[in-house]
């Protein structure tokens, strides 16, 4: 079950919601646009080059399942109205995240099940079986 409506059931906690978002949206542009800025340089250390490659993959997936998931969840609470931020870094996602096996295409899907985009077929189904036995369709 999600906590989205109690997250956002003060002022306080939208605005730390919102700030939260924001932030991890601004980090994100930044390791991609660091990378990117890196990559045009003509000496390259390969080894650091490869280090900074694994650390924003690593980053941008965790981002790229968690919170498009979450921003899915929030665009189907009748209760939650949407986080710009949050909108912002799923298409983020979407742009620059949107392979290895990562399915955003069916993100409503995931959201109902609550897992994330990037779950094998196992995962899936045992989800889903799970869901249908508890009766929580």
């Amino acid at each position: 079950k999600s906590g989205i409506p109690f997250i956002l059931a003060s002022e306080k906690g939208k605005s730390n919601f919102s700030m939260i978002n924001k932030l991890v949206y601004d980090t994100l542009v930044d390791n991609v646009s660091r990378l990117e800025e890196r990559l045009q340089t003509e000496t390259r250390d390969f080894v650091q080059l490869k280090q900074m490659v694994d650390e924003v993959r690593a980053f941008g997936s965790f981002v790229a399942d968690w919170f498009t998931l979450l921003n899915e969840q929030l665009s189907c609470s009748a209760h939650a109205d949407p986080d710009r931020s949050l909108g912002e870094l799923s298409k983020f996602c979407d742009l620059h995240f949107n392979n290895g096996g990562r399915d955003l295409t069916n993100i409503k899907y995931y959201a109902i099940l609550g897992i994330p985009p990037s779950a094998s077929p196992s995962e899936i189904a045992c989800t889903y079986k799970s869901m249908i036995e508890s009766g929580k369709q």
